[in-house]
């Protein structure tokens, strides 16, 4: 058996290949590494989008200055929600952790909606209509507008739709709601709120 058979001249790439080849690896890998470098951007977005929400209102953004025990934020903060008639609401959830959540097959959402309103106000009107079949409850809020703050609760299936809802010293009104938590929660939260 001969050798000569499996011998090849040692041709090296034209540099029209070369080129070719460069063209080629550059269209295949430089998306896929700013595509990347975006996901893991986005991952490590502690914000929450936040920052961005700030500037798009022109009223303060309240944000938790403790998260209750084992919630996180479940969305980012979202701009163009609807309160009061207003567009420019703002809005973002916590929840507890997905893996928790996986282990206990539990969720405790809690949606926070707030938006910058005219001085003069009524809450006691908004509240008549905010909810529907649900009997409002004045409660104490330090956070509030003279430390009042509104409870509202409803049957909603096999649980029951808790509301708090105030208005805070700087015009802005937030409501706090969610079919798991307890009432003590959401008022526990709407206090934190900074």
């Amino acid at each position: 058996m001969s050798f000569k058979k499996f011998q090849f001249s040692n041709d090296s790439l034209s540099n029209k290949a070369k080129v070719i080849l460069g063209v080629l690896a550059a269209i295949l890998l430089l998306p896929t590494v700013t595509l990347v470098s975006l996901g893991y951007v986005k991952a490590n977005d502690t914000d929450y989008g936040y920052s961005n929400a700030k500037s798009q209102v022109a009223y303060h953004i309240y944000k938790p200055s403790l998260v209750l025990k084992e919630l996180v934020n479940a969305t980012k903060f979202v701009v163009g929600k609807e309160l009061a008639g207003k567009q420019n609401a703002v809005r973002v959830a916590y929840d507890v952790p997905f893996d928790v959540m996986v282990k206990t097959g539990q969720s405790k959402p809690i949606v926070v909606t707030q938006v910058g309103i005219e001085s003069g106000f009524n809450l006691d009107t908004f509240i008549t209509s905010f909810m529907k079949d649900a009997t409002p409850q004045k409660i104490t809020l330090a956070a509030g507008l003279n430390q009042t703050g509104y409870l509202l609760q409803k049957p909603l299936g096999n649980s029951t739709l808790s509301a708090v809802v105030y208005l805070t010293n700087d015009n802005v009104l937030l409501t706090l709601m969610s079919p798991k938590v307890s009432s003590d929660e959401l008022i526990q939260l709407a206090s934190s709120l900074k």
